[in-house]
């Protein structure tokens, strides 16, 4: 079987791959197209990495305070920090047009801190399981700045 690639074509940030399959047995013939997604992860310097690991760091802070001391800080100012620090979080490190990974991600959590998996772990499970339910509060925050950003770049046209 032969395999010959041609017709390569650039679309944006896709490729067309179009290609031809010949059986040597017998004269069959495939052609086909291919959309190979072309991904270059962004480069990032560190001044431009900063303010993201703060926020990470900011988030994560909160989410074991409140797990592990849930009565130390009030919970309507602990909420109200996430929501605020995730909607940065998404404004400074989520692509809205390709925030796929994100969007998933924030579903996957979302359905693990739902059902309280991992208050099955003996003696922490319970601790646990509200770090994950603070992380997921910032992390839905996040999926409201993605909405945003996506609806005022389809206003703008």
């Amino acid at each position: 079987m032969g395999v010959s690639m041609q017709n390569c074509e650039f679309f944006g940030n896709l490729v067309t791959e179009c290609y031809t399959i010949q059986h040597t047995d017998c004269a069959v013939y495939r052609h086909g197209c291919v959309m190979v997604r072309s991904v270059t992860p962004p480069t990032y310097s560190k001044e431009e990495k900063m303010p993201v690991r703060i926020i990470i760091g900011l988030i994560t802070l909160l989410a074991v305070v409140a797990g592990l001391a849930p009565d130390a800080i009030p919970s309507g100012i602990v909420a109200l920090a996430l929501v605020i620090l995730g909607l940065a979080y998404a404004a400074v490190a989520v692509d809205a047009e390709d925030a796929t990974a994100y969007l998933v991600v924030t579903l996957a959590v979302g359905g693990a801190a739902a059902m309280d998996v991992l208050s099955h772990i003996h003696w922490v499970g319970s601790y646990l399981d509200a770090m994950v339910d603070q992380v997921t509060i910032a992390l839905f925050a996040g999926v409201i700045t993605v909405l945003v950003v996506r609806i005022a770049k389809r206003l703008k046209g």
